[in-house]
């Protein structure tokens, strides 16, 4: 009888190591399925971010490229001010000479 229940004893034993086992098994695959996706989802960012071998230009290239394009823009804002201002200045010299001459010639006559 002693034997039966040490018999018993170790296959419960071993069923529950099994089941432990199992469960563990089960847990891994589970955590490495989610660490495996973790580490697309990384690559996918680092690849948008940096780029790639077959994606030359990454997020920060293109950032650099758009500073660039807004300095120039700027540049530009400030050359066709300053342009604005003296096609101002010309115009109203070119208006108040006209107006002085009309100004004489209504005072002569």
């Amino acid at each position: 009888m002693a034997k039966e229940v040490n018999l018993i004893d170790s296959q419960e034993i071993e069923l529950k190591n099994s089941f432990e086992l199992t469960r563990l098994s089960e847990h891994y695959q589970r955590m490495n399925s989610k660490i495996n996706g973790i580490e697309s989802d990384i690559k996918e960012i680092k690849n948008a971010i940096l780029g790639n071998e077959f994606e030359d230009e990454g997020i920060t290239k293109r950032l650099k490229g758009l500073k660039e394009d807004v300095k120039k823009l700027q540049e530009q804002q400030i050359a066709g001010k300053i342009y604005f201002n003296q096609f101002k200045w010309v115009v109203t010299i070119i208006g108040s000479c006209i107006l002085v001459l009309l100004v004489k010639q209504l005072l002569q006559k």
